[in-house]
């Protein structure tokens, strides 16, 4: 047998062999220098081979329901029940179960860790045989099979005597073996727990705070509509809601809650309305079950110390990697303005406790009281730690959470109970005084917090987190760890581009009001519901509720105000050209005050032909609302035309700061008369044009006549020698004798 550390050892002793033919391969052929160079990279990877052997083949499947003595004496049996399930393709014939141990204790976290790293059939231990308590028949004389996806309940026990354990105390691998009806081995099954089992109590007392997490996915679209109806179910008599705050109820628990949560029962409480796929509504089933619970819940403010998460219990880490660390700073503010929680400190608890270095700083910059990190983040054990000036983090143990040695299924309530005790008994054992001990865990699930009222035992005291965070904190010492899958757990890019279009129509809403101050708190409350870490898988309903939520919003901005214009209209007048405009808000005044839902809104003008006509812009105006939603005023427009003939003109809704509302309206406007200042151009310019062509003709006429005058007085010219320049003919004839006479 052996302990499972002496086991993993000898297995890393004999991995370089295990290689030996896959190195003369590799060899053969290659140059000497190139051979070498191959194997100190081969030696060097070496060490980070697994050191246990894979899991051996099984037919079926074991579930340990329970174990009792959840702490056991040397003198103490110990009994196991819980279920086998075939899941094979064929029968199983005369399946029986069997009691199975391993005699060697782990003592030490070095074997502690290499039992929870081993194989289910490393070590290989032993079956107890001895009596018909140590198995159990799955099988009858009518029915000796256990057929493909059948299971059947068992329950095995084993006295002290036939355990046979050393006189050492110690944590012990207990558990069954499932074989067929011929009992030869290798079983086709195995299941394993562990199970501490002292004498000598430790002499340090370990203290640990619980921390019972309360928070819901979100549901709430409106007032008092809702998407679905799980909450009064969680909030019923046997709901998780309720078993946990009985569960924070316990001496020395803690409590953290998510202000949204208590927002969401409020609303419930005074009735409420569930919305379903067609967009009809039905009375909500949980009024009288949200009045109960935060009854209770306001009992338990009384009595036990909490505190606070974010508002809507945000996905931190997706909002710091994509920019949006905005949206942390507004989830704190929205979270202390809830009353039932404006007084607790706050915790900041990342998605499922995982976060890098940028998301720790980004948390320690809204000033908590902590930040909740896994250890498996962390890396360390120590229950407060610090990196150097940055905020305390708060180092709760998710590794529980995975149970302990397997196969699976090792997550069982029984396996976690069991390495919480056996993992503690270790610590104040074998921990240095000098440490700050001491281990805290969150409580989220109704079976944890069955399994944490379990945790009895003489070396735990259970104290409140505000008593364990006056302890100094460690250094923490390696870079936190953020694991690819927990990066694919975060809202993605996507997502959050779909949340942006949701502020984008919230912040239009708050600028359409005039008073906005309830509108801006409802905006950030569902924004912030909208990315929190509850949304996480692939099953979520995130994408239904942000659907209906945009279309809500989408409708309530389009039907909110209205236009209202006639379709065409004709210009009659020579100066203050201008049509009139009704602007209707549909929105009611619940409390008939006439300020409740009154808007600020102003209306744009876009013309088809901007040379020809322009409209100007009708500046903000405040509208009140009434009891039956027809509040309205009605403004006239001006007009600048340049020109006669009808023009397309559509009006738009704009809020104050810009941003567009409701549906655009279109009118034709027709200008029948280019106003008075353009007839006077027109006219003077006909005068001119008239007046300029009359003289233009008068002194033409006048130039005519004149050269008419001067050709009947002018005198014949005296006699002149004759030129040597040849004379005309008419010259001739006027002045000499003709030619050819004597």
């Amino acid at each position: 047998m052996g302990s499972p550390v002496a086991r993993g050892k000898a297995t890393a002793a004999r991995r370089p062999r295990r290689h030996s033919r896959t190195f003369q391969r590799l060899l053969h052929g290659v140059p000497l220098v190139a051979a070498l160079i191959l194997l100190a990279g081969f030696l060097t990877l070496a060490p980070v081979l697994p050191a246990h052997a894979d899991e051996p083949d099984s037919l079926v499947s074991i579930q340990i329901t329970s174990m009792t003595p959840a702490l056991p004496a040397p003198t103490d049996p110990i009994t196991l029940t819980g279920t086998v399930t075939n899941t094979s393709k064929k029968p199983i014939d005369k399946p029986r179960v069997y009691f199975w141990r391993n005699q060697a204790p782990i003592t030490d976290r070095e074997g502690f860790d290499a039992a929870l790293d081993s194989a289910a059939n490393d070590p290989l231990g032993a079956r107890v045989t001895a009596d018909v308590q140590n198995r159990e028949h799955l099988w009858t004389e009518e029915d000796r099979t256990l057929d493909p996806g059948e299971t059947a309940p068992f329950t095995v026990s084993a006295t002290p005597e036939q355990l046979d354990f050393p006189a050492a105390d110690g944590i012990y691998l207990v558990g069954v073996h499932v074989l067929t009806g011929t009992d030869q081995p290798p079983a086709i099954g195995r299941s394993r727990v562990f199970a501490p089992i002292v004498t000598d109590l430790p002499d340090q007392v370990l203290p640990t705070s619980s921390v019972v997490i309360l928070n819901s996915r979100p549901a709430r679209l409106q007032e008092q509509v809702f998407a679905d109806d799980h909450l009064a179910a969680e909030v019923g008599p046997e709901g998780r809601l309720t078993r946990l705050l009985a569960a924070a109820q316990r001496e020395g628990m803690t409590f953290a809650v998510d202000p949204s949560l208590i927002d969401e029962l409020r609303a419930m409480r005074s009735g409420y309305q569930v919305r379903d796929e067609d967009g009809e509504t039905t009375a909500g089933a949980g009024s009288e079950q949200a009045t109960d619970w935060l009854r209770t819940f306001g009992e338990l403010l009384d009595s036990r110390p909490g505190y606070r998460l974010l508002y809507g219990s945000p996905d931190v880490a997706a909002l710091v990697r994509s920019d949006r660390e905005a949206l942390l700073e507004r989830a704190k503010a929205v979270g202390a303005a809830v009353p039932e929680t404006s007084e607790l400190p706050l915790l900041v608890w990342p998605g499922d406790g995982a976060a890098d270095a940028a998301t720790i700083a980004a948390a320690g910059r809204l000033d908590p009281a902590g930040i909740l990190l896994s250890d498996a983040t962390t890396r360390s054990t120590a229950p407060l730690l610090r990196d150097g000036d940055g905020p305390l983090i708060i180092n709760y143990v998710g590794a529980s959470s995975l149970g302990g040695p397997g196969p699976d299924p090792r997550d069982s309530p029984v396996h976690q109970r069991e390495r919480t005790l056996s993992e503690t008994w270790l610590q104040a054992s074998t921990e240095d005084l000098d440490r700050t001990l001491g281990q805290v865990r969150l409580i989220t699930t109704p079976e944890e917090a069955s399994t944490e009222q379990q945790l009895a035992a003489p070396w735990l005291r259970q104290i409140p987190l505000a008593d364990l965070l006056r302890q100094p904190p460690e250094r923490l010492t390696d870079e936190p760890r953020y694991p690819k899958a927990a990066q694919a757990a975060e809202l993605d890019h996507d997502e959050l581009r779909r949340v942006d279009d949701l502020a984008e129509a919230y912040q239009t809403y708050v600028d359409l009001l005039v008073d906005p101050a309830e509108a801006r708190t409802d905006a950030d409350a569902a924004v912030l519901k909208s990315v929190s870490a509850t949304w996480r898988g692939p099953d979520s309903d995130w994408p239904k509720l942000l659907d209906l939520r945009l279309d809500q919003l989408d409708q309530v901005l389009t039907d909110a105000v209205k236009i209202g214009l006639v379709g065409r209209f004709t210009t009659t007048g020579q100066s203050d050209i201008s049509f009139p405009i009704t602007i209707t808000n549909t929105l009611i005044d619940p409390a008939e005050t006439g300020t409740a839902n009154a808007i600020r809104v102003g209306v744009e003008f876009s013309s088809a032909q901007s040379q020809r006509l322009r409209v100007k812009p009708l500046d903000p105006v405040v509208i009140q609302a009434n009891d039956a939603g027809n509040a309205s005023i009605t403004r006239n427009t001006q007009i600048e035309a340049q020109a006669n003939g009808p023009v397309q003109v559509t009006a738009q809704l704009v809020t104050a700061s810009g941003k567009r509302v409701g549906k655009p309206t279109t009118v034709e406007v027709t200008v029948t008369q280019a106003g008075t200042v353009g007839w006077i151009i027109a006219v003077a310019a006909g005068v001119v044009l008239i007046g300029t062509t009359v003289l233009r003709i008068r002194q033409v006429a006048r130039e005519r006549a004149r050269d008419r005058d001067d050709d009947d007085t002018r005198s014949p010219p005296p006699a002149s020698p004759v030129s040597p320049r040849r004379a005309t003919p008419a010259a001739s004839g006027a002045a000499g004798p003709r030619r050819g006479r004597p």
